[in-house]
């Protein structure tokens, strides 16, 4: 994912959360940031609240199949034992593209 076409897709609550930041799902040429993220173990799923779960059950999935090869965050066992405690957000500031 180094360049390529850029879309955005908003859930069914706010676009913007109570810091300003947009909330929204980003796409390079078709595909989800965020899941790539995730499923690289580059990032972790925290701090979802409904209405905005359109894509949670894939995202968790994309964390379990990282955990499962142990791979990024989740290479380290310790992680496991912090993982309440560490957080990389899936929040994207659009303001600096």
């Amino acid at each position: 994912m180094d360049s390529g076409k850029l879309t955005i897709e908003f859930d069914l609550g706010d676009r913007v959360d109570k810091y300003g930041r947009l909330l929204a799902y980003v796409y390079m040429d078709g595909e989800s940031v965020q899941e790539k993220l995730v499923e690289e173990g580059l990032a972790r799923v925290a701090y979802v609240y409904p209405p905005n779960t359109r894509y949670l059950t894939e995202f968790e999935k994309a964390q379990q199949n990282a955990k499962d090869k142990n791979i990024g965050i989740w290479s380290n066992e310790l992680m496991f034992l912090l993982e309440g405690l560490l957080v990389v957000p899936l929040i994207l500031n659009l303001t600096t593209i």
